[in-house]
């Protein structure tokens, strides 16, 4: 059952010299009572008491990133969460539910993973750092899932559908989901790089992932698959797909163009850390450029991911097809269709 308001209303015409027009509205059956300030701090103290109720799993999930550089990330997840919910805070119907409603199937989610988290934990099971707290973040999510499933409508969960789910992005890939994610970037990198070299002419010899360049061998390792930048950049295209554009395709392909980005700066980074060992010395690999330069070479990969992000803005404005003009308008004289004349006296 719905807490959905509605009101009934009356249109009254009054008919040029000597008649009047009325017409019966229906009502209102989509107009929502808006949530008070009242509920939405209710909402807030079930996901207090979720976060209690889990604290150690919490702890552990803050204490992660601090110990784990390569998704040191995840701790702005919920702020950015927020403030997707936020700017739109006067376009979504808000409405709070007066019935249970469906949440049981996060409920059950949230409970299986912090079943996982405890015989990781505590039964003799442990497993690497990063899955315990995978099954931890998993279960903090999937329990703020079914709290708000339970206290919202179902129209006003669809519009916060995105920030809901965006949290998943705080939850900590797994060991083998991360090292598959490495390696697959590592290969792309070295083949992207080799692509590079011919395009540049650096004269090379390639044995798969090892380059020999002259005066110096270079290996692709597992290290400098640029995972974390390329992390970061596809939480960022997210967040921004979803502030700059309409259609869902176009999002999906905004965010899986930074991938695509994403391997193309790291071999990019490669081949100018290559080109400087040729030509300055072979102890530029030790250099700044190598060490520290990551921040550089992610800003220059902002570069092509704004303009490909301009593009498909435009070309949803371009698409975008006008309103038709309404063909039931009134004209200055007539009746709205419907309408029926009332004399008066």
């Amino acid at each position: 059952m719905y807490a959905v308001g509605g009101r009934s209303t009356r249109e009254t015409m009054v008919s040029p010299p000597s008649t009047q027009h009325s017409s019966d509205a229906k009502p209102n059956s989509t107009a929502m009572d808006p949530v008070s300030a009242a509920d939405l701090k209710g909402f807030g103290r079930r996901i207090g008491w979720l976060l209690l109720i889990l604290c150690v799993p919490f702890l552990d999930w803050a204490r992660y990133p601090w110990n784990h550089d390569i998704q040191s990330y995840i701790l702005l997840i919920p702020a950015i969460s927020a403030y997707l919910a936020w700017i739109n805070k006067d376009q979504i119907l808000w409405g709070r539910r007066t019935d249970s409603g469906n949440w049981k199937g996060w409920g059950v989610a949230a409970v299986c993973f912090l079943a996982g988290y405890v015989i990781s934990k505590w039964a003799g099971m442990p497993l690497k750092s990063t899955d315990a707290n995978t099954f931890s973040a998993a279960a903090i999510v999937c329990g703020v899932l079914a709290v708000a499933r339970s206290w919202f409508l179902d129209a006003t969960l669809k519009q916060l559908r995105f920030p809901l789910l965006f949290l998943f992005f705080a939850v900590p890939l797994p060991d083998f989901a991360l090292t598959a994610a490495e390696v697959g970037l590592q290969h792309a990198s070295a083949e992207v790089t080799a692509w590079f070299f011919n395009l540049t002419g650096l004269g090379h010899l390639r044995s798969g992932l090892i380059f020999q360049l002259p005066g110096i061998q270079i290996m692709v390792a597992q290290e400098c698959s640029g995972i974390r930048s390329t992390l970061v950049l596809l939480v960022t295209s997210a967040a921004a797909g979803y502030l700059f554009l309409r259609h869902p395709g176009n999002r999906l392909l905004f965010v899986l163009s930074t991938i695509a980005i994403g391997i193309v700066r790291n071999a990019f980074r490669i081949t100018v850390i290559s080109w400087l060992c040729v030509e300055i010395g072979p102890h530029m690999i030790h250099s700044i450029v190598h060490k520290r330069g990551g921040p550089i070479f992610f800003a220059l990969a902002l570069i092509p991911t704004v303009l490909f992000l301009f593009l498909l803005r435009r070309w949803e404005s371009k698409s975008k097809k006008p309103t038709p003009p309404a063909s039931n308008a009134a004209k200055p004289g007539t009746q709205p269709p419907g309408s029926r004349s009332v004399a008066t006296s």
